[in-house]
């Protein structure tokens, strides 16, 4: 049985290439992944995807029809017509269901791996609301903040873990949180410091920033 899906691209080590890169999955099945890196390449899943278990094929996949036979003998009859009629640089073939997927580049899975700690950590700026604006573009004023940061010691015997915690360490107003990551427990699903704010101190009291600043004087001098 055989399906083509979307490319698939795995991590460069699997085919001996530089830390960061990646390779491009040509075809895969429950024994074998054959993917373009450094020439045409197929792995013996059994080996783990040690670079010593590689086969070889060839330099360029417009030239895999040499190799047919090696290719049929591994992936079956269909896999050298489907190869050929494959799209150039789209598509990967799936033989019987192909097998567990190689782990995606380095790069795609920090990038997943960022997403997912976006999404489940609470960090929360801004918890007071600022009602005072800039009087050119009418922004938010940005207020003068302190910072609260716990020890260690703080942190595994007295953790917070919400603004409302936070508040029990200060009379003044929380204005954000910061450090805690609730995909670990232990010391990492707690705040590890807040910031705090009087409700009344602003950096500017009529401005956001000296852009404001200078373009609301020119404004002024040209309405003169």
């Amino acid at each position: 049985m055989y399906e083509i899906v979307k490319t698939e691209y795995a991590d460069g080590k699997y085919g001996g290439s530089d830390y960061g890169s990646s390779i491009r999955i040509v075809m895969r099945s429950l024994t074998h992944v054959m993917f373009v890196g450094y020439g045409v390449n197929i792995i013996e899943r059994k080996y783990d995807y040690r670079v010593t278990s590689n086969i070889k094929i060839c330099d360029k996949i417009g030239n895999i029809i040499d190799h047919k036979e090696t290719i049929i003998d591994i992936f079956g009859e269909q896999s050298i017509d489907l190869l050929l009629n494959l799209k150039r640089g789209f598509g990967t073939i799936l033989v019987d269901g192909g097998g567990d997927k190689l782990p995606s580049p380095s790069h795609v899975r920090k990038k997943l791996v960022m997403e997912e700690y976006e999404s489940v950590t609470p960090t929360k700026v801004g918890l007071v609301p600022i009602n005072k604006t800039c009087r050119f573009c009418g922004e938010a004023l940005k207020p003068v903040l302190s910072s609260y940061s716990f020890d260690y010691n703080q942190i595994k015997d007295n953790p917070c873990f919400t603004s409302e915690d936070c508040q029990k360490f200060t009379n003044q107003l929380v204005y954000s949180i910061h450090g805690v990551d609730i995909r670990y427990k232990g010391m990492w699903d707690r705040i590890s410091f807040f910031q705090y704010w009087d409700g009344e101190t602003f950096h500017d009291d009529y401005f956001c920033s000296d852009k404001c600043a200078m373009n609301y004087g020119r404004k002024v001098v040209r309405d003169v």
